[in-house]
């Protein structure tokens, strides 16, 4: 929902994160993104706990379930490109909660991502993904 390709692209463009996207029913997005490169993306997903899992940071925009999620999943979520309405009115809550940070501005993102993950972070294994391409990237969800 929202602005993914943008918000995939600015990801990309912080050079410390590769975008994992789910795509669910949306086969033109994931054509689209997988056309990019650099980013990995999935139809419907059986186990979203596992895939969050594998991922060091969820990259969310409306500031619903998916917050929850990830937290359930003891990942740290950052907001992006919210959406007008409910999802500005819940990463202001979030972020005043300090549940998430809420980055305003594409400049801010890299900063929040670095912070909330670091250099460090080592994947875990997902079936049929090659990790070793991040090339020392964190692997975001999107």
């Amino acid at each position: 929902m929202g602005d993914v390709t943008s918000t995939v692209e600015d990801v990309l463009a912080t050079g410390v994160a590769t975008p994992v996207v789910v795509c669910g029913s949306n086969p033109a997005l994931r054509r689209t993104l997988q056309s990019r490169g650099g980013v990995h993306t999935f139809g419907w997903v059986d186990d979203m706990a596992a895939l969050m899992r594998a991922c060091d940071l969820v990259i969310q925009n409306a500031g619903g379930l998916t917050s929850l999620e990830a937290r359930a999943s003891g990942l740290p979520v950052i907001t992006y490109r919210a959406l007008p309405g409910h999802g500005e009115t819940n990463a202001a809550a979030l972020e005043l909660a300090e549940w998430a940070p809420w980055a305003r501005r594409t400049e801010d993102l890299g900063r929040l991502i670095e912070r909330a993950v670091g250099h460090s972070s080592v994947p875990l294994a997902v079936p049929d993904f090659p990790w070793e391409r991040l090339a020392g990237r964190a692997p975001v969800l999107v």
